[in-house]
């Protein structure tokens, strides 16, 4: 299984992969997941985690994640692949999901989703495509499917004037 993996290896994982599974390597890895304690030097997960599972790698792809919104032209099933990704509650991935899905999508989105008992990602972004393609087919565009409605009309904007003209 491990030997699959160096071919979609790239850059310095690909470079580390070859030397660890030469035969001349010093804990030459041997298997995918360690069978018992004495194996955990040569496998392939430990190691790997071990060189590049680190605290500075890992708050680097946590703040790009966090930084990782729908683009404009983006679809739902492209956008869910970044959120999947990431090592979350459901809870916490429904609630990213959301948050960074684009504004039409999200609201058409919540009233469905808050109706759903115990929802999951999946539930979220299958719901979230529907509404896209509905959005598609019907409109011919990503218009909002509805649009939220304000409580309150805004107050009039009043002209810049003293009160000293009006006496």
């Amino acid at each position: 299984m491990f030997q699959i993996v160096g071919g979609y290896l790239q850059g310095s994982p690909a470079t580390w992969f070859s030397q660890e599974t030469d035969a001349n390597a010093q804990q030459r890895i041997i298997r995918w997941t360690p069978a018992n304690v004495g194996e955990i030097n040569i496998s392939f997960t430990t190691q790997f985690e071990n060189k590049f599972r680190i605290p500075i790698l890992i708050s680097k792809w946590r703040m790009e994640l966090k930084r990782r919104t729908q683009g404009p032209g983006e679809v739902v099933t492209e956008y869910a692949k970044a959120i999947r990704k990431r090592n979350w509650t459901e809870e916490q991935k429904i609630y990213s999901f959301t948050k960074e899905l684009r504004t039409d999508l999200s609201y058409a989105l919540w009233p469905l989703l808050v109706l759903k008992d115990n929802p999951t990602i999946d539930m979220a972004i299958e719901l979230a495509q529907r509404i896209e393609d509905n959005q598609r087919m019907h409109l011919g565009s990503t218009l909002p499917v509805f649009a939220p409605v304000p409580v309150m009309a805004p107050a009039p904007q009043m002209a810049a004037t003293s009160f000293a003209t009006y006496t």
